[in-house]
Parts: structure tokens; sequence; C-alpha cells
């Protein structure tokens, strides 16, 4: 009879198979077919898996079929609703705002009584009430959209995590009027306690520490990461070790194991209850509670839950003195997480979780050699990156070459000193011991430094971090072939040619273009403008934003994913088109392990980084492929004009133009601007001017809230192409034809609302 493992992965097949599908199934005959399956299973037991398969089927169609029932509806999209609720989730300070989840009782529109009860996710832009908790009710106005996913090769899909939170709508809350606190309270007591404690830890923490010192410690403590500043997150991230900065299963094992000894040590201590009673149970059953506990005051994310059901399993098998199977308890922890969170199993955290955990587990079977202490941890840190290769390809498109280096020092930093040092202060702030809990917490913050400092050396090697694109799946199965083979018995011969397997990761991800030809990727990006140009071998991000002070968000959140799925390993150039209403600092915004590219800017000077403003006249060569600067001219304010030509064929990249600044583009250059491709950042008004003037072939209004594709007026020619309707735009310039087009069209996926999607011609 198939084992537990071999089911629950028949469980997980099943539940790829929905993931995989454009609209929500009817589950009732999917149903049926488990249970006829069932019928003959105790005489042909291998049944048990496709039976399985079914009912895992079934069981995620019924519970997207519930979540999809509450959808906004049309009426109320975009329109200013008072909405009466009860927050459900710890507001989140992000950036200058606040994010929330807000659980709707009513909501009134412009036409009355709306009839909708899905989750809310809403942000304060600005600041936010300051008395803001879970469980409070509240009565505000706010405009709402459906959930909508940018749409960019290698970016995450946001809104199939919000649809499997049952988040149906996100929107602003807006000052006027000003939010009204009501009385009571909603959600559940018990939850209401967890979220409370939180929430003094959060404020111990940030009254204590500086804001990115104080998100270490949350990190650790209550599982918060949104304090992070993005370029320190990417410094973990770039090393390997970000797992360490979410509560993990190892933080949930080490305070379990800790309270267990504490127990068992405090009830041996007692001559009369060792006598009558073993330690054991009441140590086991005080480290299931204290795993409860922290998994709950960390948020309960995949990992924590993974984590909180393996050490419960455990507790039971010491208190019935069974035998404790460990990859049986890694397979129950998935068939729960399965039955609870059926969209789990799309969720890259669940993969890295269950995958490195899983591992750790054949290593500790002994299926290699056994070494010298320091020797063995490097060995084992070498075959967890290995065998994490294949996930991290798949799923973000870079590897981390020296994982193992920074694990092997990160681990014993993080694990064996700050993490209880920061428990250690949430507890004495929790328990009123103010001045203890601050030097707890800065002790945290001085334990990181030099870790800091480390990780900060590996991030400037150029080769710590290898993009290796989108792999294939003949690059799959070749890598796990080579696994297969390195994770054989240590007596088995021959394992190191496993090694081989990886080294197509090395080939250029994409083809490699001609010289004189390019590549230009618009990516939807929201409100910003990002676009990336590649020649043979040369790379420039070209970025714009409406925002009086841009962040590195688009870069961290679209372009960094996108450069790893197309495998681009280096960045030469960045260009900072329109000038920031607000002192910029660059630094935040140019990746670490793309070394010192060139920076042009609007704006003369920025701090943090050397950059050069861009001057009409301004040009450079690259493979063919020559760029020049159009505008600014010196002594003016306008955004920075890019021309980048080739053998028969042009293109141009522009920030948002006034009409002034239009005019005096077309009065210098005429005739000159005829271009197969224009991009130019949404929202100023000489776009129609310069259109006219280029007559493109394809016309991209880049940047812009999500709508309707722009059309400039008094022109006659294509439509403008917006990314937030299209998804990413691909133009190949050069070649057989001048410029030819590709969509990533917005997959049609059950979670996503379907919409009409305009394009060339629409």
């Amino acid at each position: 009879m198939p084992g537990l493992p071999e089911v629950v992965l028949a469980i997980g097949l099943g539940l790829l198979l929905l993931y995989r599908q454009e609209s929500i199934p009817v589950p009732w005959p999917a149903a049926g077919l488990a249970l006829a399956l069932l019928l003959p299973v105790w005489r042909w037991r291998i049944l048990l898996l496709p039976a399985a398969a079914c009912a895992a089927f079934a069981w995620g169609a019924w519970q997207a079929q519930r979540i999809s029932h509450e959808t906004l509806p049309d009426a109320a999209v975009g329109q200013a609703l008072v909405i009466t609720g009860t927050i459900a989730s710890l507001p989140e300070a992000r950036g200058n705002g606040t994010r929330l989840l807000f659980a709707p009782e009513h909501m009134d529109g412009p036409l009355g009584s709306i009839d909708f009860r899905g989750l809310l996710q809403l942000s304060f832009d600005g600041p936010a009430p300051p008395e803001l908790a879970y469980g409070q009710r509240w009565r505000l106005t706010a405009r709402l959209q459906r959930p909508q996913a940018a749409t960019n090769p290698g970016g995450f899909d946001r809104s199939y995590a919000l649809f499997w939170q049952g988040v149906r709508a996100v929107g602003a809350v807006q000052s006027v009027p000003e939010p009204v606190q009501l009385a009571g309270a909603g959600g559940h007591a018990l939850l209401r306690w967890f979220q409370s404690l939180r929430q003094q830890v959060l404020q111990a923490s940030n009254a204590a520490l500086p804001r990115a010192e104080a998100g270490l410690v949350q990190a650790l403590t209550v599982g918060v990461q949104n304090q992070l500043p993005p370029d320190l997150w990417q410094r973990f991230v770039r090393a390997g070790t970000a797992h360490l900065m979410v509560i993990s299963g190892s933080h949930i094992t080490l305070v379990a194991g800790l309270v267990f000894l504490l127990a068992k040590w405090l009830w041996s201590a007692v001559p009369p209850l060792v006598r009558r009673y073993p330690a054991a149970p009441p140590a086991a059953a005080v480290m299931v509670l204290s795993a409860w506990g922290y998994g709950l005051m960390a948020g309960m994310e995949l990992a924590t839950l993974r984590a909180v059901i393996m050490v419960t399993v455990l507790a039971g098998a010491l208190v019935l003195q069974r035998e404790l199977r460990l990859f049986h308890s890694l397979a129950l922890a998935a068939g729960v997480i399965f039955i609870l969170q059926p969209g789990a199993v799309a969720e890259p955290g669940f993969w890295l979780s269950f995958t490195a955990v899983g591992l750790i587990f054949w290593l500790l079977v002994g299926r290699v050699g056994r070494a010298g202490l320091w020797r063995s941890l490097l060995g084992y840190q070498v075959l967890i990156a290995l065998g994490l290769v294949p996930v991290l390809a798949l799923l973000f498109g870079q590897v981390p070459l020296l994982s193992p280096l920074a694990n092997l020092v990160a681990i014993p930093v993080v694990e064996g000193v700050a993490t209880p040092l920061a428990l250690l202060g949430a507890l004495a702030s929790l328990s009123g011991l103010e001045l203890a809990g601050r030097g707890l917490f800065h002790l945290t913050s001085l334990a990181f430094q030099p870790l800091l400092w480390f990780l900060e050396q590996l991030d400037r090697l150029p080769w710590g971090t290898l993009a290796v694109g989108s792999p294939s799946v003949w690059m799959l199965l070749a890598l796990l072939v080579g696994l297969l083979l390195l994770f054989l018995p240590a007596a088995w011969p021959g394992r190191s040619l496993g090694l081989l397997t990886f080294l197509p990761l090395l080939l250029p991800a994409a083809a490699v273009l001609p010289p004189g030809q390019a590549r230009l990727t618009v990516l939807d990006a929201g409100m910003d403008t990002a676009v990336v140009l590649q020649t043979r071998h040369h790379s420039l991000f070209f970025h714009s934003s409406p925002r009086a002070r841009p962040s590195g968000a688009t870069l961290h959140l679209v372009v960094q994913p996108f450069m790893h799925h197309a495998g681009i390993r280096r960045l030469d150039a960045v260009v900072l088109s329109a000038a920031a209403r607000a002192p910029l600092d660059a630094a935040s915004l140019l990746p670490r392990q793309y070394p010192a590219p060139q920076l042009w800017s609007a704006t003369a000077a920025l701090p943090g980084a050397p950059a050069r403003p861009c001057r009409a006249g301004q040009h450079w060569t690259w493979d063919g492929v020559i760029f020049v600067f159009l505008a600014p001219m010196a002594g003016e304010r306008d955004p920075c004009v890019l021309a980048a030509y080739g053998p028969g064929w042009q293109a141009l990249l522009g920030g948002p133009l006034s009409g002034g600044a239009a005019d005096r583009l077309v009065s210098r250059f005429g005739g000159n601007l005829r271009s197969n491709a224009l991009v130019s950042a949404g929202g100023g008004s000489g776009l129609g001017q310069l259109a006219e003037a280029a007559a493109p072939d394809y016309l991209v209004a880049a940047g812009g809230r999500r709508g309707g594709a722009e059309k400039p007026a008094g022109d006659d020619g294509p439509p403008a192409l917006a990314p937030a309707r299209t998804g990413a735009l691909a133009f190949h310039l050069g070649g057989r034809t001048a410029a030819s087009l590709s969509l990533q069209r917005p997959a049609r996926h059950y979670w996503l609302h379907q919409g009409p999607v305009p394009g060339r011609g629409s």
C-alpha cells in the first residue's frame, strides 16, 4: 500500500493541476471520480494515489469557488465607498504609508448599499491613525479596485497570494472624511491577544532602535519584514541567507527545543514529581504550547506552520514512545497545509521550506560520508545549496553561489546569538521590563553588525550571484538526475559526476543578439516607467517615476526579477529620466550585484552615487548600436530623452514631456525623430506632439494607473500600448524587420478577474 509520503505527493499533484486551470472547475466530477477509485482500493491499493489526487483537486476547486463568490461589483469599482468593518491583520508600515487587511461589515456607495464580504487590502497613503490595531472597528472612505497582477517575465504574481488569503479588493483610504474608530471589537479574542502582543513588540523595538535595526529585531521575533530596507533585504537574498530573516522552522525548533530542555530540567528538579511521573510527557506538552504560541506570534506563515506541525508530531512520538519517522512527519505537515491552504502548493515559500528540510533530513539519515565537524558542516551547506539550485532557478532565475559560506557564518550568529537575544528582549518588553528590553534589543543589533559587514563584502563580489534565466524542462531534468547522483550513499562510486549536470547553468540564458540589433523590454511597473534595453554584450535600465521621491521598489520588485529571468548578468548604464521633486538617494535605486554602472540623471547631482547629468549631444556606442541624448539642453529642466539606433531602426525613450518640452524637441530634430518604437512615460501633455513627429510603428505610454490604453490627441497612428493593460512589451529591433513586438499578455488564471486586453489595432 502506498505510504504517507506518496499519498501527500499525489495530493500535491492534484492541487498543481488545479493551479494550471484558466477558470475554476466544478468540483463534483473530480469528487465523484475519487469516490469511484476508492471503492476497489482494498484490492488494488495503488488506486489510492489517483483517488487522493482527484480528492485534492475537488477540495481545492470547492475552496476556490467559495472565495470567488465574493467579487467586487462593477458599480463599486473606483467609487468612493463608505466602509464599516474590522481590521483583520497587523497594520504594516510601508514607506510613507500603512497597509492592512480589512473585513467589511457594511459598504455604502453612490447608488446605495453594496453586498460584499470579501477581505479588503487597504493602504493609507501618508500618516495613518496611530492607534490602528488588529480587531478594531472603523468607518472609513476608500476607493476600491479588483486585485490585478503586474505581468512581467520572472515577476511574482501577488494576486495569487491575495486570492487565497480571501482578499477580493484593494484600495486607498481617503483622508477626507477622516476615518472614525467605532465601539466594539471583531475577530477571535485569542487572535486579538496575540496580535496585541505582536504590536507591543513592534512599538518597543521601534522606540529602542532606528528603523532598519528595529526591522531586524521584528523579523526574528514577530515575523514582520516590512521595515527592512529593500537593499538590506536584497543583501540577505543574494547571499542565500534570507531564510534566516523570517521565522522559519529552525527558529521554531530552536525555541521549542530550549523550552523542552528547560521544562524537563525543572520537572526533574522536583523528586516527588519525577518519581511519580516521567518528565518527558509534561515537557513535550510545554514544548508544543511554546511552538504554537511562537507560531501565532509570528503570524503563522507557511514555514512556521510546517515547523509547528512537525514539533507537535515529535511531541506525540515522545509521549507515545514511538519512533519518529522524519519524512513521514514532513509529509504529514505538507498534507495538513494542503488541507488548510490549498493554494500553498504554488507558493515559493512552500517549495523552499519543504525542499530545504527534506534535504537536511536526507543528510541526517547518513546518506553522505562523515568527516570532521567543520568539514561536515561546510559539506552539508554545499549539498543543501546544490539541492536548492533547481528550485531557485525555476522560481527566481538566480542562484547565490556563495550561500554555503554565507550560511556557515550567518547561521551561528543569527540562530545562536541574535535570535535568543531578540526573543529575550521581546519577553522583557512584554513583561514591563522596558529598560532590559531596550538593552537586549541593542545587543541584538550589535550581534548583527559583523554579519552585515561580512555579507556586504560578499555582496561586492561580481560573481556572488549567478543569473541563470528561466531554465528549460531538459535542464531541470538534468539537474534532478545530477542531484540523485550527488545524494547517493557515500560509498557509491561516481557521485561527483552529478556536478556535470550543473554546467549548462553557465551558458547564456537568452539568444545572443547580432551586432547592430537590440532587445527592448518595457515592464509593467505600475506608476513608474521601467525599460531594459539589451545589445549583444551590454544592458541599460531606463527609469522614470511621477513620485516626488522614487524608491528602490521598482528595481527590486520588477526590474531585477526580470533581469534574473532573462539571464542578464551585467548592467552597464542607468538613466533616471524625470527629475525628482525631493532629494533622491541613488544608491537605493541601484543593484549592488551589478557593479559600477554608468549613471545618467535629469538631476545634476545625486547623493549616494556618482552621476552625470544627461545633456543633448552626449553619445556612445555599444555593439554597433548608437545611443545619443536628445534632451535636455544645458539650462533646461526637461526629462532625459534617449535615442538608440542601428542599421535600419531607431527607438526613442523619454520621460513625461510637457507641451513646451515636446515643442523644443520637435523644432530641433524634426524628421530625425522618426522611430520604429517610441516609449514615453505617461502623464505628459507633449506625448501627442512627439508621437506625431516620430510617427512610430509602436507607441508605448508607460507608467500611469491601470486602465485603458492611451491615445494621444490628434494622432491617427497606432494607439498607445499601456504595459499596465498588456503586460510586459518586448521589442526586437533590427534584423529582417526594423521592429517586431511580442506581448506577455496577462495569463488567464482562475484567480484573476478577466477583462479585455488591448493590443495593436484595438
